[in-house]
């Protein structure tokens, strides 16, 4: 167990962090079974991985949320993965040039999900996140 001492003063970021990841897996949790299922989109195959996901995105958040450095490095290997896979979803390569489909209502918690991921990382490697996690 932690210490009073040391998890009273958990700074900001870590806890926005921590917040950010629930917020993505429940983002995509919504967006496989709301928004693609009524699209006709989906298949039973997304539901194990979108759970998956948002059972890993609260494990990160839990542990980050302890100071755990593990959490911290698992945040960001697969964050950073999550974030790029999910960019690569929202936006069209085709021939070198890059586009950003018409917007429609399937992209908001697709995108709205990514934009909440992209704050996480910036919390966890702002400079007070990264001091609460190291060794003292």
């Amino acid at each position: 167990m932690l210490d009073a001492g040391r998890s009273s003063g958990l700074p900001t970021a870590l806890k926005w962090s921590a917040a950010l990841f629930v917020l993505y897996g429940v983002g995509m949790l919504i967006n496989v079974v709301v928004v693609q299922g009524a699209a006709g989109w989906g298949s039973t195959r997304d539901s194990p991985w979108v759970i998956l996901n948002l059972l890993a995105a609260g494990l990160i958040a839990w542990g980050l949320l302890r100071r755990a450095r593990w959490a911290w490095w698992l945040g960001l290997v697969v964050g950073g993965l999550w974030l790029v896979a999910g960019a690569m979803a929202v936006l069209v390569f085709e021939q070198g040039d890059i586009y950003w489909p018409a917007p429609s209502g399937f992209q908001t918690f697709l995108v709205g999900s990514l934009v909440c991921l992209g704050a996480a990382l910036a919390f966890m490697i702002s400079p007070s996140a990264r001091a609460a996690l190291r060794r003292s």
